[in-house]
């Protein structure tokens, strides 16, 4: 099965060195990081326990990536000078892997594809990837295809199998290690966004209760709970064995102690279905 990644994007600051220090007992061997992940960069600082850890981190989208010219959105320079800043920020020497914040597939990729290039060749760091939108998973083709971007990241939730199924085998066939993110759905089949009373804490919220009511008015979820139910299984254990059964690596993300905790448990659930087990699962294609 895949390989576990810790992602940080919602860890409180409080609990950052008790979940590193926890985390490798699980399997974890990297953290998922970024610029705009809070204080995550600067916890690396001054976190010993995470010394032992790889780290994954991100260019971000300097200009509006709904523009059609790369340059506005990655301008010339910005890799290096990007990569740069969170070394520095981290106190690291250098990152494990780079992902591009996100792609598009109207962009030209060659220059980009050189400084990524000059950043390894540097030492900054070890490989470079690709996030992926979920909307458009087939975006970063070409940009795999001419290098060195080895590894892309996509949506793996038992709700949203485009990428997995349609682009996965095909980014595979240029020589990319697949990553995995969201195998609960952005915590949506955690049970995150069930308290209908509760009102939204911000745009991203009320999207993905607004998603999960479209999944539970198609039937999706209800299928996924009563197979989960059979086995007596939870439906987020039932979540990470499927993302874990489809790519190389697996990114989790947890906001204290308490929630690594309860992985944990959902990490031994999920490694006890075999893959026959799993090729029974229902496929509820929504909004595909």
């Amino acid at each position: 099965m895949a390989a576990l990644v810790l992602g940080t994007s919602a860890l409180a600051p409080a609990s950052f060195v008790n979940v590193v220090r926890a985390a490798p007992a699980l399997g974890v061997r990297s953290l998922d990081a970024a610029p705009y992940y809070g204080e995550v960069l600067q916890l690396l600082a001054v976190t010993r326990e995470a010394d032992a850890l790889g780290v994954t981190t991100r260019i971000p989208c300097v200009g509006d990536p709904s523009l059609a010219n790369v340059d506005a959105v990655y301008p010339a320079g910005w890799v290096a000078r990007s990569v740069e800043q969170q070394l520095r920020a981290s106190g690291r020497t250098h990152f494990d892997l780079v992902l591009l914040e996100r792609w598009d597939g109207r962009w030209h990729p060659t220059r980009v594809a050189a400084e990524a290039r000059a950043a390894i060749g540097s030492g900054a760091c070890r490989a470079f990837g690709v996030s992926l939108p979920d909307t458009n998973p087939e975006a970063a083709l070409d940009l795999v295809a001419c290098g060195p971007f080895t590894v892309v990241q996509g949506d793996t939730s038992l709700m949203r199998r485009r990428f997995v199924r349609d682009f996965a085998p095909r980014y595979r066939s240029l020589g990319a290690r697949i990553q995995g993110r969201a195998p609960f759905f952005h915590g949506a089949l955690r049970g995150d966004f069930d308290r209908e009373g509760e009102a939204p804490r911000n745009r991203r919220h009320a999207g993905m209760r607004r998603m999960l009511q479209s999944l539970n008015g198609a039937g999706a979820r209800q299928r996924y709970l009563a197979w989960a139910g059979e086995r007596g299984l939870a439906l987020e254990a039932v979540a990470l064995a499927f993302a874990l059964s489809e790519v190389d690596d697996v990114v989790v993300g947890v906001s204290s102690a308490a929630q690594l905790g309860q992985l944990g448990e959902t990490l031994s659930a999920a490694r006890a279905l075999s893959l026959a087990e799993l090729a029974s699962l229902p496929d509820v294609r929504v909004g595909e």
